[in-house]
């Protein structure tokens, strides 16, 4: 199994860093038990990409990006579906759909709304 560090650094998540970079963050212990992409299509057709990453930590992390720039999303409790946070940002999916808010105001209408996923292949 992989670490996450290297996960993402191969996969081109983290493009910009390299192995000995001052302020690089590695989970030595940490290790890949399960990754997928998922290809959403969300309101007014516009794409987004998310990948899963599952480590053997119990931890789940999800990668999208947001404004133009990558971020890494970690799960946190959820009472229905798969709820995961950066920051401000908030991308909660159940099922096959999902919603991305970018605002910590939950009056704030989500940034993308009625995402679903699209069949493989």
């Amino acid at each position: 199994m992989r670490s996450i560090f290297a996960s993402l650094l191969f996969a081109g998540l983290l493009p910009n860093l390299a192995l000995a970079e001052p302020g690089t963050v590695a989970f030595p212990h940490s290790q890949i038990a399960t990754e997928r992409t998922v290809h959403y299509r969300c309101h007014g057709s516009r794409p987004l990409t998310v990948r899963y990453i599952n480590t053997t930590d119990g931890d789940a992390l999800a990668y999208l990006e947001v404004d133009g720039r990558p971020h890494i999303f970690v799960t946190t409790v959820s009472g229905s579906g798969a709820k995961y946070v950066s920051g401000i940002y908030t991308w909660w999916n159940k099922g096959n759909q999902g919603t991305l808010w970018t605002s910590p105001d939950p009056n704030a209408p989500p940034a993308l709304a009625e995402c679903q996923a699209q069949p493989e292949g």
